[in-house]
């Protein structure tokens, strides 16, 4: 059995709600401190697919992201 503490959910929850309530295309996106260079034609593509700001990072729509996320 895995234990699973309540409040690791709660905070998870209330961060991904933090992402989510920014608007996307007002996003300046970091990794690992640094800027990524997200052309303006790839932001707009996105911005009509109606995913999340969160899908945006998670899914494989970034071409050659330079960071792994496990599934």
């Amino acid at each position: 059995m895995v234990e699973i503490a309540v409040e690791e959910i709660i905070r998870m929850t209330q961060e991904r709600k933090a992402v989510l309530e920014h608007d996307f295309m007002d996003i300046a996106w970091t990794y690992k401190g640094k800027p990524l260079d997200v052309p303006h034609k790839l932001r707009e593509n996105f911005y009509t697919t109606g995913l999340n700001n969160i899908d945006f990072i998670t899914s494989d729509y970034i071409p050659n992201r330079p960071w792994n996320i496990p599934e």
